[in-house]
């Protein structure tokens, strides 16, 4: 049902063009001098440009140098100066639209008619989730940093990171940095995008408003009491995802997260503060450590990392050998694994790391 309001928002997009109509009519019947008319755009475009600035710096705000901090958690004191801005100008639009809206009123019935087709439509279209896989014996595990969708070397590539999951099939992904779905980076929903084509059930963590890196769990299963959890940080603002997975009558503890530059040990301390005294955990995400720092070590004593516990010398049969990987999956020592791999960047500037678990006693 949450999602009603925006088809309609799409079904009345000609709204926007119907507007520029009536703009230009309103511009063209003032016949403004070119020094006026020039003046007022460009005073708007500065406008609009501030204002996509700031609400970048909503979200990027620990690479800014100075000004960035003051936008730390503004992001809706963003929207309300343009709200505000366009408050300004709305009497001129009512009086200048009046006539218009009246004779508008008589296509609302029609209007009404397409809503209700459209609505109906996209109940009957829309993806649903495929049954779970009848083998519940072994669940594959994934985490993959998709850096917004972008790939290494900065082109927009949802297609190749969508080839990478679909390969590796698995039961259960993490994804991390996928806070595009906002204005500032390019309106583009992709943990939707990969749940329709993969057909599985999602959890987007913290909303776009908080302007965090973006984390989210997908599962051919269903995901279970999800919620997110916000970690104390000085720079980005991070959090973790935690849920549950019934994966043939066994139930996971799921956590995905996305720690800050380095991955202060304080976050660290919290997030394994979570997962102390569940059973049959998995904790994913890109920790923003590597194995050779006292993160890692706090870390191994209370979780297993998959791949040292497939790989104990740490080279596969390949000859990979990831010891400065910063992208891991950890599980409580009560959950076997029975392999792990290690996928190299290009369709991300990550690499995807993937374990496969014994779904046992």
């Amino acid at each position: 049902w949450h999602q009603i309001p925006l088809f309609v928002a799409l079904l009345a997009f000609p709204v926007l063009f119907v507007d520029m109509v009536w703009l230009m009519e309103q511009v063209l019947s003032a016949r403004p001098s070119l020094s006026r008319l020039g003046g007022t755009f460009t005073l708007t475009a500065l406008f609009l440009l501030v204002m996509i600035f700031a609400h970048v710096f909503t979200t990027t705000y620990d690479y800014i140098p100075v000004v960035g901090p003051f936008f730390r958690d503004r992001f809706w004191q963003v929207h309300l100066v343009v709200g505000l801005v366009l408050l300004v100008a709305l009497p001129e639009a009512r009086s200048a639209t009046t006539a218009r809206l009246a004779a508008a009123r008589r296509l609302l019935p029609a209007v009404g008619v397409l809503a209700g087709a459209a609505l109906v439509a996209v109940f009957v279209v829309t993806a649903r989730p495929s049954p779970p896989p009848t083998d519940a014996a072994r669940v594959t595990v994934m985490t993959y940093n998709v850096q917004q969708g972008y790939s290494r070397d900065g082109q927009r590539n949802f297609d190749g990171q969508l080839a990478v999951i679909r390969k590796v099939r698995p039961d259960i992904l993490g994804l991390e940095e996928t806070d595009d779905a906002r204005v500032a980076n390019g309106n583009a929903d992709i943990v939707r995008y990969f749940a329709n084509h993969l057909n599985m059930y999602s959890y987007y963590g913290p909303k776009t408003v908080t302007g965090t890196f973006g984390i989210a769990l997908l599962s051919r299963y269903p995901i279970r009491a999800a919620r997110t959890w916000f970690l104390y940080s000085v720079g980005e603002q991070v959090a973790v995802i935690e849920a549950r997975v019934n994966v043939g009558g066994r139930t996971f503890h799921v956590f995905v997260t996305h720690l800050g530059n380095g991955g202060p040990i304080e976050q660290q301390r919290e997030f394994l503060t979570l997962v102390k005294g569940k059973a049959r955990v998995v904790a994913m995400g890109d920790f923003n450590f590597r194995p050779d720092t006292e993160q890692y070590r706090l870390t191994t004593k209370v979780l297993v990392d998959t791949w040292t516990a497939r790989w104990p010398a740490w080279r596969d049969e390949r000859g990979v050998a990831p010891r400065q990987k910063i992208d891991h999956i950890f599980v409580s020592p009560d959950v076997q694994v029975l392999d792990a791999r290690y996928i190299p960047a290009g369709p991300s500037d990550h690499p995807a790391v993937v374990a496969v678990l014994a779904n046992g006693k």
